[in-house]
């Protein structure tokens, strides 16, 4: 009777002791492998368990729809459903090309402009979800909201694109050695590296499925990182080819790179301020002091 917010986390799209929950492979199941992965036995093996997981979470979601029809909630209900990061696969999570940042998004409502059946070719970022959402539902926004209404747009009320770029970040919470950020126009995407020099070395006969039969992974293994790459995300968009060193896209990667770091100020990104130490490093400083005090 009264409104409220619900929020579902699923773990189904994670491995549990190195797989997944509700895997019954069967090899004459169609697979989809993305471009970025080997189309091998192994890996279409274990894709096959993702997407079965992937299958059981979306009947899940299909029971809780059921359960707020069954209430007389749907129609007074906004349905989100996204995720955080791309699928947990080298090429994908764990970074921020197509495969690490580009989510499911959907909002859905009976009877709104939320009733299904549109699909909008949009630049948009999860901080737009709250505003967006609060403007449908017709309730005040807090002046600190770093994110832009979508909300007149999907009305119908104007054509005009709420976002011109996005903005993505990767910190890895225990190896400093991918801090990235990035920038995402219609056009193109600029990536920034904070741990630039730094060689891809993995013990790939560790885990092969992870490292050795991921193409980009096999090919630059032992390259150094580099401190910035540029993406035509309209011709190239699985993001394999980068331009940043050509001549004629240098004005490109100046002007992209002034609009991320502008960026990275204006939310207080603590990478400006220098380097990141891990919790791991925080943890035993504490202890540290506390044992000499």
């Amino acid at each position: 009777d009264r409104p409220f917010f619900l929020k579902v986390g699923f773990f189904e799209v994670h491995r549990r002791k190195g797989g997944f929950q509700h895997h019954k492979y069967d090899p004459a199941k169609p697979v989809f492998v993305p471009k970025y992965l080997a189309n091998t036995p192994t890996i279409r093996k274990d894709l096959s368990g993702y997407q079965e997981d992937i299958s059981y979470l979306d009947s899940c979601v299909g029971r809780i729809l059921d359960a707020l029809e069954s209430n007389a909630n749907l129609k007074n209900t906004i349905v989100v459903f996204t995720a955080d990061h791309g699928i947990p696969y080298p090429g994908a999570k764990w970074g921020l090309r197509g495969g690490g940042v580009d989510v499911p998004l959907i909002l859905y409502q009976p009877d709104s402009c939320l009733s299904g059946g549109k699909v909008h070719d949009l630049l948009i970022s999860h901080v737009d979800v709250l505003p967006t959402l609060l403007d449908l539902i017709g309730a005040g926004k807090p002046q600190n909201l770093q994110g832009v209404s979508f909300a007149d747009y999907l009305q119908g009320r104007t054509k005009a694109k709420p976002r011109r770029q996005v903005y993505a970040q990767f910190t890895p919470a225990m190896f400093r050695d991918n801090e990235s950020r990035c920038i995402v126009t219609e056009r193109h995407k600029l990536i920034r590296y904070f741990q630039a020099g730094r060689s891809f070395k993995y013990p790939i006969d560790v885990n092969p499925v992870r490292f050795a039969q991921h193409t980009e992974r096999a090919a630059n293994t032992g390259k150094p990182r580099p401190y910035v790459r540029l993406f035509d995300v309209q011709n190239d968009p699985d993001q394999f080819n980068d331009i940043a060193d050509k001549k004629e896209n240098a004005a490109i990667v100046k002007s992209l790179s002034k609009k991320l770091y502008d960026w990275m100020a204006s939310v207080g990104d603590p990478l400006l301020k220098g380097p990141l130490s891990t919790p791991y490093y925080e943890r035993s400083m504490e202890e540290f002091r506390k044992t000499i005090q």
